[in-house]
């Protein structure tokens, strides 16, 4: 049977990186595993790298997961289970139990996954390192009954939560009517935290086969109000190792990681620092969202490649080098601009973007306004209405293309059956048909 990696649900940059690492380097091509009939599984259709010798199949996943592990058994040799967002972190860790392959046990993963146990476990795993005081809670009465002093202002948020999604931040006595409603709409329990009071910043990196982090990137948050919404990311920012908070949290992050028990994985660790130090919010075992990894990978140089050195460890488990040029990344500048919105309708025109496009300060888009895409209010990060990476040499040409991108790129909505809008949805279709066309022809020529 052919031997192949199974990519879960993968997002289009890392998925196709993925995929060209596992052909490149062990001849090896991949099944993709998508939600049925996902969004993500048509778009997939028009990458270069989702073709050819690449790619052995697009399959539905299918529940339970012993179906699907059997189903894949009669035609395939798994060789490794992937999953970059963190909604398919347990399910992979399940899937690669279920195939025999060594790697983090499913219960392991699924703490991390969890934003309450994930801080249990430090505790008990690392004691003496700072982690705020939380509590599971379930109901109103729950909050009630929780130390006014511990909790002067709090944090409640689902233990599943992911993407900034529904996050509450206030102060003690709570008020009972809203977290009725809030609670009327859980689907999961929640976790009521001590807040801390300081900037936010998140340490990204991989753990090897024998556990021991290796810090690979620390960025820093900046938050604000959008619409009704607090503590929305309003951009990001790299920290240099020359910045005062960067040991500090590298530090902090190695501490924490090196007792967990994790073994070949990405983490992305979110920490506070207020005028006790730092504080972790929360860590996954995956990379970072918005394909920003491979961002971090540019920064350390052209020999660096995150993504592909996680999918090693993913695969073999044996030593990697993750060719971290720390001087390059102190070189390079970077800044991350999210563009949110208010209000809702169909893109039918953009200002500013062609122009920022060709500003020297400008990187690459993670999600480009495009005419002809539905816009949502913004109420977490997978509701941002676009975003830029700017990044280089020069921070005089860095700082210029985000204060251009904060303030000269705006979007045209309209109402979704309107003319306008029509119009611009045909535009779209024509669009993504002629890439997807492209994108085949290029596909055939990359792995011929």
């Amino acid at each position: 049977m052919e031997p192949v990696a199974l990519i879960m649900d993968p997002d289009f940059d890392y998925g196709s990186r993925m995929i060209d690492y596992y052909w490149r380097h062990h001849s090896m091509r991949s099944v993709l595993a998508f939600p049925s009939r996902s969004d993500r599984l048509q778009a997939a259709m028009a990458m270069p790298a989702y073709h050819s010798k690449a790619i052995a199949g697009r399959v539905p996943i299918i529940y339970p997961l012993e179906e699907f592990a059997n189903s894949l058994a009669t035609r395939f040799d798994v060789r490794a289970v992937t999953a970059q967002v963190e909604l398919y972190t347990v399910v992979a860790a399940e899937l690669m139990q279920l195939f025999g392959l060594p790697w983090n046990s499913p219960e392991l993963i699924a703490t991390f996954r969890d934003k309450f146990r994930v801080k249990e476990l430090v505790r008990r795993q690392t004691p003496g390192v700072r982690i705020n005081a939380s509590q599971l809670v379930t109901s109103t009465s729950d909050v009630l009954t929780a130390d006014p002093e511990t909790y002067s202002r709090f944090v409640l948020k689902p233990t599943d939560g992911l993407g900034n999604r529904d996050i509450l931040i206030r102060s003690w006595p709570p008020d009972v009517d809203e977290l009725d409603r809030y609670f009327a709409g859980a689907t999961s329990p929640c976790t009521l935290e001590e807040f801390i009071d300081g900037p936010e910043f998140y340490v990204n990196g991989q753990i090897d086969g024998d556990g021991e982090p290796v810090v690979v990137a620390i960025g820093g948050y900046l938050r604000g109000a959008v619409g009704s919404r607090t503590n929305m990311s309003l951009g990001e920012f790299t920290v240099l190792t020359s910045d005062a908070e960067f040991e500090p949290l590298a530090d902090y992050a190695t501490r924490i990681l090196r007792g967990s028990g994790l073994v070949r994985t990405p983490f992305h660790m979110e920490v506070i620092i207020d005028e006790t130090g730092p504080c972790m919010v929360e860590c996954g075992t995956r990379f970072v969202g918005h394909t920003i990894t491979i961002d971090e990978s540019s920064q350390h140089g052209p020999a660096c490649d995150l993504v592909a050195s996680a999918a090693h460890y993913w695969l073999t488990g044996s030593h990697c080098d993750l060719s971290l040029d720390w001087q390059h990344y102190d070189r390079v500048r970077s800044y991350r601009v999210v563009g949110n919105s208010t209000s809702s309708g169909v893109l039918v025109g953009t200002s500013g973007v062609r122009q920022l496009e060709a500003m020297p300060g400008f990187g690459r888009w993670y999600r480009r306004p495009r005419v002809g895409r539905q816009v949502y209010p913004t109420v977490d990060t997978n509701t941002i209405a676009w975003g830029v990476y700017l990044t280089g040499t020069d921070q005089a040409d860095v700082d210029a293309a985000r204060d251009f991108a904060r303030s000269r790129v705006s979007l045209r909505l309209a109402e979704r059956n309107s003319a306008a809008a029509l119009r611009a949805k045909a535009s779209a279709v024509d669009y993504f048909a002629r890439k997807a066309a492209a994108s085949v022809r290029a596909g055939r020529r990359l792995y011929r």
